[in-house]
């Protein structure tokens, strides 16, 4: 008995090895950027098990899916036109746009699982 102990052990050892980590679900991000006084809010979903990032930007209904670069401490996403930084660690946002080089600051709140139905 004590050697089928050990064997299982073992293979779950091996197995556990072999698939890696559970894999963490999206993270729902809603991000505000301060635009002449006034908020602007892009929504984006991180899921890092794909390595991509989905934005939406609620005022235009625009939304895209794009890859991205998951680092302990931030989250890159680098489009043709503009960068994000996210930062993981305190939530805070950096969007470039390249054309004119100029780069604003927003600040994320996590948001929860949206419900679903199926």
């Amino acid at each position: 008995m004590q050697s089928i102990r050990i064997f299982s052990l073992a293979a779950f050892a091996a197995l556990t090895a072999f698939v890696g980590p559970v894999a963490a679900k999206p993270n729902y991000l809603t991000c505000t950027f301060m635009i002449d006084g006034t908020p602007s809010v892009i929504n984006f979903t991180a899921d890092e098990a794909s390595g991509t990032v989905s934005v939406f930007v609620p005022s235009s209904g625009h939304s895209r899916t794009v890859d991205a670069m998951f680092t302990p401490d931030q989250v890159m996403v680098d489009e043709s036109q503009v960068r994000w930084e996210i930062s993981r660690v305190d939530l805070t946002i950096a969007r470039t746009i390249k054309m004119i080089d100029s780069t604003d600051r927003g600040q994320c709140e996590i948001q929860t699982a949206p419900e679903r139905a199926f």
